[in-house]
């Protein structure tokens, strides 16, 4: 079995599965034992530091050298930071590397050729349509493919003697585009005869929002995007285009490593070819490559289809949120996973969470091994139980070919509380949106895990309220508090009970012979010898100064004085003198707990008189 690792850093909220569909369908085609684990982020997506901090330490989960090949999607990844650290890492790595979509030094890369249809595009602009001033409306300044078609853009204008009217930058979504047609009118800047678009978002952007501000493409000036996504094809106007088929380039990945494990030898770029498809945007004819009334249907069965979605996911939120227990959150988000065509679903988390622990003491990098539990995993409809982390991950390695795993991360902000995998998640090739599933989960977890601090809190500070600090013992107010309701109880079960009352002999004279500190000692050995000798389902209180009471239950008046004789012979042996007054209560009898204290206290102050009328 070939095992392959994906590191991939989402585009906003999004996952772009195209990648992992279109590996999943080579490696069917070629009829070859592959699987593959994604390591997929959205690193890029919120703006808070710490909190993408937490999103890319997933790339630390893996040791890339146990697989046979590493693939990278990090197009998106433009903190310098976070590169720096990836290059880094890659740099340790000894089995091939191939970066779709970016080229970098050392690895193989496999993409489309930005620069060669750029300049076909233009041709078309400029022989065609007789453009001479072009605008480039580009997306994020570092990205690698802006940077590539920004560059052929800037090529043929030069090559051509052309005018470059400017060069914007933003990101690729549609509001970029709409950004770009108001700064236009805003500023005052008369239109170029072009505008070529890094992406069809961008383009079709513009083309809406100069309809909206009273112009038309392409009587006003011409536009064209890039990637040939299904909005360029049914826009108003018809976006012109250049393809882009990510299946095409995830099957020549599997290509090329498939190819490096026979030993052949392979290009450092292998460029997926490309087409120019021109439509209304740029002045030409509808290219009729569509099907409206097909497409309106389908926009219509999505439509219904994500109200459905968004129903049961509000369902598995509500779920979540009303979970008792880790396990119930992740049981509401398994079933919805897999009833959205994935087949497994397994989630690792910090068994600390449990404790309520200062979250500062929770890692932030990397996951540690000796803290890593399986908290859920389900296949279908069958719960499995793994006692380990290694035993998930050896039940995993047992995959059939074509399987593909998803690990994403689960983190409080910076601090790293686990992660889940998804087997074969093929519902994300038409709903891409898996970051809001797991921010959803998250978001239940913390809440969670606050209650559970919470509750940590309060019972320290019931101990401080309730516990004697000297020796450690529960106070006269827990006495009060735990033993009434205690007795209330067995009494109900006819269960008889022990209450022995204890008190140190001459401690005062003690006190002023030996000082304070030697008679505190007395206390504390006294307490430790009680709560050792302290029978099962048993209780020891300091009752104040230096009394003691004892409270078991299921006694009998033989099981009482074994008891006492034997605290009053360690006690012996300890060199401290004490007295003693013990009942055991009688469930058919109307006595108050407190009657039988009482009585518990004149027997001892019996046997007190006693020890002192011998001296």
């Amino acid at each position: 079995m070939k095992r392959i690792a994906m590191i991939t850093d989402g585009w906003k909220r999004m996952v772009t599965y195209a990648w992992v569909d279109g590996m999943v369908r080579r490696i069917h085609e070629l009829d070859e034992d592959i699987c593959i684990y994604q390591y997929n982020c959205y690193g890029n997506w919120r703006k808070e530091k710490k909190y993408n901090q937490g999103e890319y330490n997933i790339f630390r989960l893996p040791d890339l050298n146990e697989f046979d090949g590493v693939v990278l999607d990090c197009n998106f990844t433009i903190d310098k930071e976070r590169q720096q650290e990836l290059s880094a890492m890659l740099q340790q790595v000894q089995v091939p590397v191939i970066s779709i979509g970016h080229a970098m030094e050392n690895y193989y890369y496999v993409g489309v050729d930005n620069t060669t249809p750029i300049k076909e595009m233009m041709e078309h602009l400029h022989k065609e349509h007789g453009c001479m001033r072009f605008l480039y409306a580009g997306g994020p300044k570092g990205h690698y493919e802006n940077y590539s078609r920004m560059t052929a853009f800037k090529s043929y204008i030069l090559e051509h003697g052309l005018m470059e009217q400017d060069t914007w930058f933003g990101d690729y979504e549609y509001a970029t585009g709409v950004k770009f047609m108001d700064r236009f009118v805003k500023e005052a800047i008369p239109f170029p005869d072009a505008i070529v678009c890094a992406n069809d978002n961008i383009a079709a952007g513009i083309c809406a929002r100069a309809e909206e501000l009273g112009f038309n493409v392409p009587e006003d000036f011409l536009v064209t995007g890039f990637d040939n996504m299904e909005k360029a094809a049914y826009f108003y106007p018809q976006i012109s285009t250049i393809t882009n088929d990510r299946g095409k380039i995830a099957a020549s990945v599997v290509d090329i490593l498939h190819k490096l494990w026979a030993g052949e030898q392979v290009e450092s770029f292998t460029f997926v070819p490309t087409e120019c498809v021109f439509g209304e945007s740029c002045g030409c004819e509808n290219n009729g490559k569509i099907d409206y009334r097909r497409h309106i249907r389908g926009h219509i069965q999505y439509n219904i289809r994500a109200q459905v979605e968004d129903e049961q996911r509000v369902e598995m939120e509500s779920r979540m949120s009303e979970s008792t227990d880790f396990y119930g959150i992740f049981h509401a988000m398994s079933q919805y996973i897999i009833n959205h065509d994935s087949d497994a679903f397994y989630a690792v988390i910090d068994k600390r969470l449990w404790d309520g622990i200062d979250e500062r003491k929770l890692a932030c990098k990397g996951y540690p091994k000796d803290q890593m539990v399986v908290v859920y995993a389900a296949e279908g409809s069958t719960i499995l139980n793994f006692e380990s982390v290694e035993a998930m991950n050896e039940h995993l390695a047992k995959a059939g070919r074509g399987d593909a795993y998803m690990f994403t991360p689960l983190h409080f902000h910076q601090y790293t509380v686990g992660y889940t995998i998804v087997k074969n998640a093929r519902f994300l090739y038409v709903d891409p949106y898996f970051y809001d599933i797991q921010n959803g989960c998250a978001r239940a977890m913390e809440a969670m895990f606050k209650q559970l601090q919470l509750e940590k809190i309060n019972r320290r500070l019931e101990e401080v309220y309730n516990k004697d600090p000297m020796t450690g013992l529960y106070n006269r107010l827990a006495y009060t508090e735990m033993i009434g309701p205690a007795f209330k109880k067995y009494h109900g079960e006819k269960v008889a009970c022990c209450l022995a009352f204890f008190d140190v002999n001459y401690f005062k004279e003690i006190n002023d012979s030996m000082g304070h500190e030697f008679g505190d000692t007395i206390l504390k050995c006294i307490a430790k010898i009680l709560t050792d000798l302290q029978p099962e389902q048993g209780y020891s209180y300091r009752f104040g100064g230096d009394e003691f009471v004892v409270f078991f239950p299921y006694a009998t008046e033989e099981k009482a004085d074994a008891y006492c004789k034997a605290v009053l012979e360690e006690v012996e042996r300890s060199g401290i003198s004490v007295s003693v007054g013990r009942v055991v209560t009688n469930p058919e009898a109307d006595v108050t707990l407190d009657d039988y204290l009482a009585q518990a206290d004149v027997l001892m102050y019996e046997m007190k008189n006693a020890i002192k009328a011998k001296r």
